[in-house]
């Protein structure tokens, strides 16, 4: 998985739906599947990759947690810093929301971006990525 460098959850004015989650799963409504494991599912996927450093991302990647960090506390979205192999991301939760002008500063340091709807209690989970190594997978140049 990944080293969690900052974590901030704010209150929610309804856990309804997150109980109501629980309750499904607690009753044995919700379907399980066979899955391998987290280490198992990243060994698999790191076996053909190559990641090299880039050195010269480093102060970029600093400012990426600093203005990651600014808009979750302006804003009080909940987030999640990782620091990953080849990358840091920054997952944002929060339900839908007008007027964010100041994540636009943190999309763009961004290399990569993802929105999840619906997951975990949220209405939208926004992920933006920022690499710090280069990935090389079987040979042919992945990311960034």
């Amino acid at each position: 998985m990944g080293e969690v460098l900052y974590e901030k959850k704010y209150p929610k004015e309804s856990p309804e739906d997150l109980e109501e989650l629980q309750r499904q799963f607690d009753a044995g409504e919700l379907e399980e599947h066979e899955m391998p494991s987290a280490e198992e599912f990243f060994r698999r996927l790191r076996k053909d990759d190559l990641y090299i450093p880039l050195p010269e991302r480093k102060q970029k990647a600093a400012n990426f947690i600093r203005a990651a960090r600014k808009v979750s506390q302006l804003y009080e979205l909940d987030i999640t810093i990782t620091k990953h192999i080849s990358h840091i991301s920054a997952e944002f939760c929060f339900t839908a929301s007008a007027g964010l002008r100041d994540l636009l500063d943190v999309m763009r340091l961004a290399d990569d971006i993802a929105f999840f709807a619906n997951i975990r209690g949220y209405e939208i989970v926004l992920c933006l990525d920022f690499y710090t190594h280069a990935v090389i997978h079987k040979g042919r140049w992945i990311n960034p």
